[in-house]
């Protein structure tokens, strides 16, 4: 009788000792394993389909663990659905959204769980700032404006002109001082201007316009919104502006409407298309001239003030880059933000 029992406890005894190998060397890095594809997988999703651009994360130690500025487009149910679908198309997650609110600020706490671990973790933060998005275009002639995207502290956006002699150091340097790249494409305007090289014409075909954006997108590295440059014209063509938006949509950028005419259909069949988008309210520099600046800038706030957000459109010229470097830090000061466009597209 003792036999069998010490038989049995001795089976059991190695059962437990092959089971316990099996889960340290097999099931265990195999858990892990499918715990990081899920924390990769979540990441790419907030920053590809939510935030558009990484330069929105303001810390994180790893990519399992952010702290994100929340772009205005989004609530807390908009959260909340959007990871839904994320844990519906990843089995084995759940996810966790809790909203803090505050008299300053409100965040959003997602916690996204594999098995009883939280495989990843993001804060979205929003202030109730007034908050300016300023985008200087024409980057890539020269390099008299280069040393203000680093010595500019505030956020703002460089668009760059494609295949110009200092596109890519624009772009590279603008990555390297926190502002966001994205590129100014060349469209057809009414008045007869001198063209950049590829620009898109209103009577261009599909294959043409398909063609030169993406000989422009290959010009220009890391850039995650396009305006236009110009465009006065084309920017009229239901047709030509369809094509454009519906290669912004299937690439995830935004655009923005430069409203460089009044008659512009950029903007409106952006928002139809369910492509992320918003449009210029002020131009701040027409005149190259600081106290001209200044006015447009006042004028930029106030519009802030009254709607929650304004997007201004400048240029690389030193005058205005050496005006906007007092008048942003002055501006902070009085309680606005600067953000990236990211974050005020819709």
């Amino acid at each position: 009788m003792k036999k069998i029992v010490f038989g049995f406890i001795g089976a059991g005894l190695l059962a437990a000792a092959v089971w316990l190998y099996y889960e340290k060397n097999h099931a265990e890095p195999r858990r892990q394993e499918a715990a990081a594809g899920i924390s990769a997988a979540a990441y790419d999703f907030t920053v590809k389909e939510m935030l558009i651009d990484p330069l929105l994360i303001t810390a994180g130690r790893n990519k399992r663990d952010i702290t994100c500025r929340l772009p205005l487009r989004y609530s807390t149910d908009d959260i909340r659905k959007i990871f839904a679908d994320f844990t519906k198309k990843n089995s084995g997650t759940k996810t966790d959204v809790t909203e803090v609110a505050s008299e300053n600020a409100d965040s959003v706490i997602v916690s996204v769980f594999y098995g009883k671990k939280t495989a990843f973790k993001a804060r979205f933060i929003r202030n109730n700032r007034p908050k300016i998005a300023v985008i200087l275009d024409d980057w890539g002639y020269n390099t008299k404006g280069i040393p203000y995207l680093k010595s500019i502290k505030q956020p703002f956006a460089a668009a760059i002109l494609p295949g110009l002699p200092y596109s890519s150091l624009a772009a590279k340097e603008a990555a390297a001082g926190a502002k966001a790249v994205m590129l100014h494409l060349p469209m057809e305007p009414k008045t007869k201007l001198p063209l950049e090289k590829n620009t898109i014409k209103a009577n261009m075909s599909e294959g043409e316009v398909k063609y030169a954006l993406d000989t422009h997108i290959a010009e220009v590295r890391g850039f995650t919104g396009i305006n236009n440059h110009q465009g006065s014209l084309a920017t009229t063509s239901h047709r030509i502006m369809r094509i454009v938006l519906n290669e912004i949509k299937e690439r995830n950028l935004f655009f923005i409407d430069s409203l460089t005419t009044p008659d512009t259909i950029g903007y409106k069949l952006a928002a139809r298309m369910g492509v992320k988008s918003s449009k210029r309210d002020i131009f701040i520099d027409n005149e190259k001239d600081e106290k001209y600046i200044t006015g447009q800038f006042e004028q930029l706030k106030r519009a802030a003030k009254s709607r929650g957000y304004a997007v201004g459109l400048g240029h690389d010229d030193p005058v205005t880059l050496r005006t906007l470097a007092v008048l942003m830090e002055k501006a902070e000061k009085e309680g606005f933000e600067f953000v990236y466009p990211a974050e005020i597209v819709f």
